[in-house]
């Protein structure tokens, strides 16, 4: 079990799997389980990530610097510092509204509460939460703080909070096949999320199709979140067979990638060659965010 390896986690879903998203690919036909089938996309000689990795190591950025979470300048921090023009961050419609409003001067809370997003972007950018606080309270706090900053709405909040709850959670060794019960047992979430953690257990045996039409594949938190959940405890905590289940669902596959082997990695590690590591985009720089994420908490 490694949180240091979460940040990078997180980048490799979503470097591995974003040349797929822009295709918006269906459901396979059946299972990938080839690692020939992950398709990053290469600038200048590296593979880069999208708006998911980024918004995770603002975050991750405004932890260090701050020493926890403080909303005000992590509004601030994430409208200026999101590259909204660069082609390979993909930012979403809502996100980029959002983040151009508070740029523009804008108080962050009216604009969240006005575009009521339950996207699943606060969910993508959570994982440096559950590597910062050191208990399920705070990091279910935390996870919802950071997300208010974008995200109003209820089933948005409580994406990010599986999400950040699920690393935190296999952090600490609980097995994938359990993890659902667990989340279900720690907080009081809607119905519509109960319903899909309690279905990922029958769907272990199912087609890729099949667990598109019941958990979804898109970029609202309720359709992604559970599907991330799902592809990690497919994988069993392989990273990269959790990407590549990410990718045979089909749709949003680089988010919830993202999601899933931010998860797989906080239960059995970054167990992923070197060579195909170090090809991710500023991979030096998000080591070392990493370490310092992790010891300003774990020492």
């Amino acid at each position: 079990m490694s949180l240091e390896d979460v940040l990078l986690g997180t980048a490799f879903g979503d470097v591995f799997a974003l040349g797929w998203e822009f295709s918006w690919p269906p459901p396979r036909a059946s299972w990938l389980t080839d690692a020939t089938q992950l398709k990053p996309v290469e600038k200048n000689g590296y593979y880069c990530y999208s708006d998911d990795t980024e918004m995770t190591l603002i975050l991750a950025e405004h932890l260090v610097s701050h020493n926890g979470l403080d909303q005000d300048s992590f509004a601030t921090e994430l409208a200026k510092k999101a590259q909204l023009d660069n082609p390979c961050r993909y930012y979403g419609s809502t996100t980029t509204s959002v983040l151009t409003a508070v740029r523009s001067g804008a108080e962050w809370r009216s604009v969240s509460e006005r575009v009521n997003s339950y996207g699943n972007g606060a969910a993508i950018r959570v994982s440096p939460i559950p590597v910062f606080y050191g208990s399920e309270k705070d990091v279910l706090v935390f996870a919802e703080k950071q997300a208010e900053v974008t995200h109003s709405h209820r089933l948005g909040i409580q994406g990010a909070q599986i999400i950040a709850l699920a690393i935190y959670l296999s952090s600490r060794g609980v097995d994938p096949f359990e993890l659902p019960y667990k989340i279900i047992q720690a907080y009081s979430w809607d119905e519509v999320y109960v319903k899909k953690l309690e279905k990922i257990e029958s769907l272990l045996g199912e087609s890729p199709y099949r667990v598109y039409l019941e958990l979804g594949n898109d970029a609202r938190a309720q359709y992604s979140v559970p599907t991330a959940l799902y592809c990690h405890i497919r994988s069993q905590g392989d990273v990269v067979q959790s990407v590549l289940c990410s990718i045979s669902v089909g749709g949003d596959t680089d988010s919830i990638a993202s999601m899933a082997s931010a998860i797989s990695a906080a239960y059995g590690g970054l167990e992923v060659s070197k060579d195909m590591l170090v090809k991710i985009e500023n991979y030096d720089g998000i080591q070392d965010l990493s370490s310092r994420l992790y010891s300003m908490r774990h020492g």
